[in-house]
């Protein structure tokens, strides 16, 4: 049987002919690094409305002002902005990477030296266990190709094509874009909600592009949105890693990933209080983290996994060591219905 070779999630068909008579609001917030005259630069303030936001940045800061108001209208809780002044996205990433609770780094970043200052402030925060994704636009397609195909990473989402706030009659963005696909995830709170052809309600419809662009731009890791009828929606959410490895480009993924693995911290955490490294501890550490992972598994967050391994480190006694081993849930992106049909 034949599966063709499309990115485009969807429901798809084919068939052969023989004759009988031949024989599928927010717990994390949201920063945005964006350049803005208002605000202080490299300095974070947090917003959880528009009306507060418009008070420090004025219409000259549209870029700024059209983000946070799609993030809160997507649902997302609280944004926190960080105006960069100039040219340097620096000083202004390294205190995004510092926040907590911050799910997704919004930047407005398109040149690909600058969205890789995005990638390390992501990475910084996410080796410091503040798991962050970043989220970029990038307007033209083949500049979006090339910045997804330089970064290469589960923790980087560019997206496509430019697109307006609702009800506004400015210059498109891909920042925009950015944002709301940012916001939509956030929003949803589940790592393992299936965003493929999910509305966005908060942008104006953007122009379509040419199928085998779409096409294009999914092989290559480019997260892109387009109209459907009077409205908007995400083709399909992928990281920029979709170019070179199918699993960790769903966004999903390293979503799932991040929910496990701060879930089980945060269960072990509690250990570290007067323990002691004895057999006893270590089979409660390792029920505990049983707990966890089969909760996972009965959340459908995760298909199964192995016993997890807990030893004393050989090197150091006072570090105990938790391996875990588990397969991450796939979200459903094609369903292809063969028919063998006889005449």
């Amino acid at each position: 049987m034949l599966i063709t070779n499309n990115q485009r999630p969807g429901v798809y068909s084919q068939y052969d002919v023989s004759s009988l008579y031949a024989a599928s609001s927010s717990s994390k917030y949201a920063a945005v690094v964006a350049k803005a005259a208002g605000g202080e630069a490299d300095t974070p303030q947090t917003f959880t409305s528009y009306s507060k936001a418009r008070e420090v940045y004025g219409p000259e800061d549209r870029l700024m002002l059209g983000a946070i108001s799609i993030l809160l209208g997507s649902g997302v809780s609280r944004v926190i902005a960080v105006p960069v002044a100039g040219d340097n996205y620096s000083p202004a990433l390294a205190a995004a990477a510092s926040l907590e609770d911050v799910g997704a780094l919004v930047c407005d970043a398109e040149e690909t030296s600058d969205i890789k200052k995005v990638l390390a402030a992501v990475e910084a925060a996410s080796a410091a266990l503040r798991e962050q994704i970043g989220y970029c636009g990038v307007g033209g397609g083949a500049a979006a190709l090339a910045a997804a195909g330089a970064l290469n990473s589960e923790r980087m989402v560019i997206c496509c094509p430019a697109s307006l706030p609702l009800g506004d009659t400015g210059a498109p963005s891909p920042f925009f874009t950015a944002a709301a696909v940012a916001g939509i995830v956030l929003a949803a709170d589940d790592p393992v909600h299936n965003f493929s052809g999910l509305d966005i309600t908060c942008l104006e419809p953007p122009a379509r592009l040419a199928e085998d662009q779409v096409q294009e731009l999914l092989a290559g890791g480019v997260t892109v949105v387009e109209p459907v009828g009077e409205g908007v929606q995400i083709v399909r959410a992928l990281t920029t890693k979709a170019g070179t490895d199918k699993a960790m480009g769903s966004l999903n993924t390293i979503l799932i990933i991040d929910d496990v693995m701060a879930d089980t911290r945060a269960t072990l955490r509690q250990r570290l209080r007067g323990s002691r490294i004895t057999a006893h501890s270590r089979d409660s550490i390792l029920a505990q983290v049983m707990v966890v992972l089969a909760g996972k598994q009965d959340d459908g967050i995760i298909e199964s996994f192995l016993a997890p391994k807990v030893y004393t480190h050989e090197e150091d006694p006072a570090i105990c060591v938790v391996e875990l081993s588990f397969q991450a849930a796939h979200v459903l992106s094609q369903i292809h219905l063969v028919a063998h049909i006889q005449v």
